[in-house]
């Protein structure tokens, strides 16, 4: 098993914030698959390329000590669900499988702001919140939850867990 730890949460958490400051301090980095593929897919579609996506990345995060995802394949379950997409047997039993080191799940920012490819609404952001975290814990998974600090300080928050 490779040590890779998720960052989690839903849209608008500041995951990427956190990861793009992980990598600057010279950790391996997965970046999110969804932003990663675009929007040039229909919704199954596109769940199945972030699904094999993830799986390539987490391959290739092998070669590394320590490594975090922005995002994992409980957020993949969990987006399949809203979106009332259909989820394969064969991923499941992948993911079942497949087992990060630890999920550290974004507490919610005070201010939610939509952008080109986060167009979920408020209300939206809070059900898929909750639908991540379900996601993880029906995996198995013990969530550390990263409460609302600046970026730095939740940076540290998480290095104190697990280094």
């Amino acid at each position: 098993m490779v040590n890779v730890f998720v960052i989690s949460g839903a849209p608008g958490t500041g995951k990427t914030s956190v990861i793009d400051e992980l990598r600057k301090q010279g950790f391996y980095t997965i970046k999110e698959a969804a932003r990663e593929i675009g929007k040039d897919y229909n919704i199954q579609k596109l769940q199945e390329a972030i699904f094999e996506f993830q799986k390539k990345e987490l391959e290739q995060a092998k070669q590394y000590n320590l490594a975090f995802s922005d995002r994992g394949f409980g957020d993949t379950l969990a987006y399949s669900r809203f979106y009332n997409v259909e989820i394969p047997e064969s991923v499941l039993e992948y993911v079942k499988k497949a087992r990060y080191s630890g999920i550290f799940l974004m507490d919610l920012l005070d201010k939610y702001e939509k952008d080109t490819f986060r167009e979920e609404t408020p209300e939206q952001q809070k059900i898929i919140h909750k639908l991540i975290a379900e996601t993880y814990y029906d995996l198995g998974y013990k969530i550390i939850r990263v409460p609302l600090m600046s970026v730095g300080e939740r940076v540290e928050f998480i290095k104190k867990k697990i280094l």
